[in-house]
């Protein structure tokens, strides 16, 4: 036997509020309200206002204007290039390592049958995108472009990985 409804969720669905509550609804409720104006018209939520808008219980109501983008679009598309020529550079390492631990079958230092001159090229690469990156985070921050520093951050800490560990390879790998 379904529960009945508390006279909170039924104030809900007389105001049109709540169509369906938990797989309960005002047709299995014992007693539904037959009224909308039989409903206690006290208010279950207060209201107040703000500068930007309506707010419930501390929270601010979020208009559209409230969102923008992280950045513009022709910057995205560079930022996301040059990131993903940092992601393309540690898959390549990646597939290497794949095929040294292969070869190796059991060796116990897989960036030893990476030859040198792989890991040089790899870093370069890295290197490069992340030069690039960087002089692109600082022309956003010397310009007037609204941008996520939070994101570029975030860009900016993967391709420093990517060159880190490509680097630490490259400094383990023995000398030819």
């Amino acid at each position: 036997m379904p529960r009945p409804l508390s006279p909170f969720l039924k104030s809900l669905l007389a105001s049109g509020c709540v169509a369906l509550l938990a797989g309960c609804n005002a047709a299995e409720s014992a007693a539904p309200p037959t009224d909308a104006a039989a409903v206690d018209p006290a208010p279950v939520i207060e209201t107040t206002a703000d500068t930007r808008g309506a707010a419930l219980n501390g929270l601010t109501e979020a208009q559209p204007s409230d969102f923008s983008p992280a950045f513009e679009r022709d910057t995205v598309i560079k930022l996301n290039s040059i990131v993903q020529r940092s992601l393309d550079t540690i898959d390549a390492y990646d597939e290497l390592r794949r095929a040294a631990r292969a070869s190796d079958e059991g060796g116990a230092d897989e960036s030893g049958s990476i030859e040198p001159a792989q890991l040089a090229a790899l870093h370069a690469q890295a290197e490069e995108a992340l030069g690039e990156l960087n002089a692109e985070a600082e022309r956003l921050r010397a310009s007037d472009e609204v941008f996520n520093a939070a994101i570029l951050a975030g860009m900016i800490e993967f391709s420093s990985d990517v060159e880190a560990e490509i680097a630490s390879a490259l400094a383990a790998a023995p000398s030819q």
